[in-house]
């Protein structure tokens, strides 16, 4: 390549072609209707932005190549040799990401495609023939074709993957390519360093229209190209030497996005959810719920490349790998350790290999018991065939009715936020359609029933209630979630055991996108019943507001009228006291009811912010013709006919004893709103015992149903 100018005006042609072609295919994106809407899920911008911003940067940046080939490399024959494969191959990812940007096609036809996209790199004898590794030469032969195209769909679909917000693809694309034309420049790839500049420049012409607030969107055709690019080019100088570095420059320059695929591949995977279905915990996700504004994560996601790709330089300079290595863990582990981004993962992968490790105990324990290992048992002491679980501390009750993703998910977060707890798992299969074998496992004690026909909600949570022994059971919704580095159910356990006067306890619970969901409420009024049913919640702001307790702060712990469903962690002793749930209510206010009947009989209902989960709250009873919104406003009015209008609990409730010594408080009855379904009288103590066993209570309350409800 003739003269270090070239790598200067050059870049500066595609920032200027790129700076005029963004406005015409941004129009000629709105007038075909090429745009990407609001939905409230993943995209948040106010209006529809138009996509194709990549056919921009690919016309400037061909534009850039077709000038320097007829001009200062046009007797070139390594960089006619690259452009022969690479410039195909762009232009079909370019063209496939249009076609999807326009039609949205199937994930799996979309994966297809990109495949198809890279055969003209390979075809072109661009392919990992061997790797070198801290010195280490390892020949792969022909799997290095596979590893090739493994590599260059990787690259793409990691720009993909961290394109969800404004200016955050191109801005690490952009950074990613500058660092690739000095890794180059350090080697002497003069045409590698041309085409990254190139890139550069188109990518920095396009970038004053895509920061926040964007006016165009890169597409799936611009996030692909530059993912493309970077792949090709990263490995480009590297296939014709025998350079120590390799791998090393293009793995390292590459770390924040493939770290970023990395860990959405184990987040789904542990959590059950399909590969192609998107979510909003991408590492600019996490980092916008951390508190940092777009621009800041912009400019921290910017630092990061570039020290990667300053690390990747320097050791290619100074042929020392092994920093660009540590640079890179070194941050990798710096995100995960300030709980910026990771942290959830690994959490999930300490659950999953502890799950694992328990079933594989589990195994060699029923396997030793039963005499398949031949290890002979000392003692003469029989051992039944059936393990029986160790005494535990907390039930954890879920009602499983087919919801598979939504379960796996739950289950698999469970254990990692009970760390230290002897727990349970109470599955209720419902009449499930896949029925509970593929879940029955995922924690080590599990105790399965089986309902021979679909029963109501509060049903099943009363048989959850009754067979339990812990001192703490926890009903939970099946679209729950913990967060594996917080250990939320091991500090209500102990929250609840701090407060023996407590009888039932929620936490603070986010929606999925980091939202507040107020869980603790006070008793609805004929105000509060207005604001949410017939949408005058903007005038009565202030009567919601008093609804949700929002004069509270959300992390403090306080007492309240009820707590939402989906999280309720009951004392077990409470229940003995005042029976079981009202089954009459079905799936709404049981709930509400419970939290009144707790204060009635003078057991404390507390809101404990300092710990959080998650809830994938569909809100279906918000909606007026759905079946869910008639149920709840059947249940209503079977809480009017119960309760009454102005139903209040009691203003100070008084404190349970503590001592049996204490003087005794007249305690009333047994709700008869717990009908058939309340333990009976000779098990529910009126003066509670801490230390009398609950067995009793559960034998007793389990002979009040069917046996048709089998285990």
């Amino acid at each position: 390549m003739d003269g270090a100018l070239t790598f200067l005006w050059m870049p500066a042609l595609t920032f200027a072609a790129s700076l005029v072609l963004v406005p015409a295919v941004r129009g000629l994106a709105r007038r075909v209707g090429t745009l990407a809407y609001p939905d409230s899920v993943r995209r948040f911008h106010a209006v529809p932005v138009p996509l194709w911003g990549g056919v921009a940067v690919c016309l400037a940046w061909l534009a850039g190549i077709l000038v320097v080939r007829l001009g200062p490399a046009a007797a070139d024959p390594a960089l006619a040799d690259l452009c022969r494969g690479l410039l195909p191959a762009a232009g079909l990812v370019c063209l496939f990401g249009a076609l999807d940007d326009r039609w949205e096609l199937p994930p799996r036809l979309k994966l297809l495609l990109q495949v198809l996209a890279v055969v003209p790199i390979v075809a072109a004898g661009y392919w990992v023939d061997f790797l070198i590794i801290f010195g280490c030469r390892i020949e792969l032969g022909v799997l290095g074709i596979p590893l090739t195209v493994l590599w260059l769909v990787g690259c793409i679909n990691a720009l993909n993957l961290i394109d969800g917000m404004d200016g955050l693809a191109s801005l690490v694309g952009l950074s990613s390519a500058a660092m690739l034309a000095l890794v180059a420049l350090s080697r002497g790839d003069g045409h590698v360093a041309m085409l990254a500049f190139l890139l550069a420049g188109a990518l920095a012409g396009f970038l004053p229209y895509n920061l926040p607030p964007a006016s165009i969107f890169l597409g799936d055709c611009g996030s692909g190209l530059v993912g493309l690019v970077v792949g090709v080019l990263g490995i480009a100088g590297s296939l014709k030497t025998t350079a120590t570095l390799s791998i090393t420059a293009p793995a390292v320059v590459m770390t924040l996005p493939m770290f970023d695929v990395l860990m959405a591949l184990v987040r789904r995977t542990l959590t059950g959810r399909p590969f192609d279905v998107g979510d909003r915990e991408h590492i600019h996700h996490r980092l916008l719920e951390r508190g940092f504004g777009p621009r800041q994560v912009l400019c921290l996601v910017g630092a990061l490349c570039l020290t990667t790709g300053a690390a990747a330089t320097a050791a290619t300079i100074f042929r020392m790998d092994a920093l660009a290595w540590i640079t890179a863990t070194t941050l990798i582990v710096l995100l995960i350790r300030l709980r910026w981004f990771g942290h959830y993962e690994v959490g999930l992968i300490r659950a999953a290999a502890r799950r694992e490790l328990g079933r594989l105990v589990h195994f060699l324990v029923r396997a030793n018991v039963s005499g398949t290992l031949r290890v002979p048992l000392v003692g003469t002491r029989s051992v039944p065939d059936t393990l029986a679980p160790p005494e535990i501390d907390l039930d954890v009750g879920v009602i499983y009715t087919g919801e598979r993703a939504l379960a796996g998910r739950l289950l698999s977060t469970l254990a990692a936020s009970a760390e230290g707890l002897r727990i349970r798992l109470i599955l209720v299969d419902n009449q499930s359609a896949d029925g509970v074998e593929a879940l029955r496992h995922t924690v080590p004690h599990t105790l399965v029933l089986k309902n021979t026909q679909r029963l109501p909600y509060a049903v099943n949570l009363n048989r959850v209630l009754a067979v339990s022994a812990a001192r703490y059971v926890l009903l939970l919704n099946t679209d729950m979630y913990f967060d594996p580095s917080a250990p939320c159910l091991a500090r209500m356990v102990q929250l609840m055991d701090a407060e023996p006067d407590c009888g039932v306890a929620g936490c603070r619970i986010y929606h999925a996108d980091g939202s507040d969901a107020p869980s603790a409420r006070r008793l609805q009024t004929l105000s509060i019943l207005a604001a949410r049913r017939l949408g005058l919640g903007r005038l009565l702001r202030r009567t919601l507001d008093r609804y949700f307790y929002r004069e509270r702060g959300r992390g403090e712990s306080f007492d309240c009228d009820w707590l939402s469903g989906c999280f309720l962690l009951v004392r077990r002793e409470a229940i003995e006291h005042i029976g079981l749930l009202d089954e009459s209510f079905g799936k709404y206010f049981e709930d509400v009811d419970l939290c009144l009947r707790m204060a009635r009989n003078g057991w404390r209902v507390r809101y404990h912010g300092s710990t959080s989960c998650y809830h994938l709250e569909q809100r279906a009873s918000r909606r007026w013709l759905s079946a869910d919104a008639r149920q709840h406003l059947v249940a209503y009015g079977r809480w009017l006919a119960k309760w009454g209008l102005f139903t209040s609990k009691p203003a100070a409730p008084a404190r349970h004893p503590a001592k049996p010594a204490a003087p005794a408080r007249e305690t009333p009855q047994p709700d008869a709103s717990a009908r058939h379904t309340s333990i009976p009288e000779s098990s529910a103590r009126k003066t509670p015992q801490p230390d009398a066993p609950a067995r009793d209570a559960a034998a007793a309350a389990i002979d009040a149903y069917p046996a048709g409800s089998s285990r």
